[in-house]
C-alpha cells in the first residue's frame, strides 16, 4: 500500500507522529477505500469509529438540521483526517461526509487502530492529544460562527422592532387623521 508519510504528518491528528509510527497505523489497520462522487463516507448518526484520511480532494460536511434535510455546512480539502469525534468517544458519527468528485482515502479500522494503540501508548496519548486539540479548534470556530450569527439576529430583531414600532405609529397617526375626519 503506498501512502505519503510527509503528507500524513501535515495533517493534525498524525502531527508529531515519526515515520515508523505512521507505518504501523497504515499497514496494520488502514485500507484504500474508493468512494464516488455523492456517496456516503460517513452518516450522521451511524455508529463506527473508524477514521478516514483524505490525501487529496474535497468532501462536503452535512448536517440534519430540523426543518432543512442534510444541509451543506462546509467543504473540507485534503490532506486531513477525518472521523476523529467518533473515533475518541465511540459515539454516532456527528454529520454526513460526501465527496464532491470520486475519490479515493485511506479508511483507518477504529477498533485496529485502539489494539496498535494499546501496544504503543505514547503513539496513542499523542494522537489523543492531537484529536483534543483538534476538537478545540473546531469549537472555536464554531463558537466564532455562532457569535456572528447571533450579533446578526439582534441587529434583525432590533431592526423589526424598529419597523414594528414605525408601523404602528403609522397606523395610530391614520387611525386618528379617520377619527378627525369623521368629528
Amino acid at each position: 500500500m503506498e501512502y505519503d508519510i510527509s503528507l500524513i504528518q501535515q495533517t493534525i491528528i498524525f502531527k508529531g507522529l515519526s515515520s515508523f509510527e505512521i507505518k504501523q497505523i497504515f499497514e496494520g489497520c488502514a485500507s484504500l477505500k474508493t468512494f464516488a462522487s455523492g456517496e456516503k463516507i460517513t452518516e450522521e448518526g451511524s455508529v463506527n469509529d473508524d477514521l478516514y484520511f483524505l490525501s487529496k480532494g474535497k468532501v462536503k460536511v452535512e448536517l440534519e438540521l430540523s426543518h432543512i434535510p442534510h444541509r451543506q455546512i462546509n467543504t473540507i480539502e485534503g490532506p486531513i483526517v477525518l472521523g476523529e469525534i467518533s473515533f475518541l468517544d465511540k459515539s454516532p458519527r456527528t454529520a454526513t461526509i460526501k465527496p464532491v468528485e470520486n475519490l479515493s482515502i485511506y479508511v483507518i479500522n477504529g477498533r485496529s487502530l485502539d489494539e496498535l494503540l494499546g501496544e504503543m501508548p505514547h503513539t496513542g496519548h499523542k494522537i489523543k492529544h492531537n484529536i483534543a486539540i483538534s476538537i478545540a479548534k473546531t469549537v472555536r470556530r464554531m463558537n466564532d460562527m455562532l457569535s456572528g450569527e447571533m450579533q446578526k439576529n439582534q441587529k434583525l430583531q432590533k431592526k423589526t422592532v424598529e419597523l414594528g414600532t414605525q408601523k404602528y405609529n403609522e397606523s395610530i397617526a391614520n387611525f386618528a387623521y379617520h377619527i378627525h375626519l369623521s368629528v
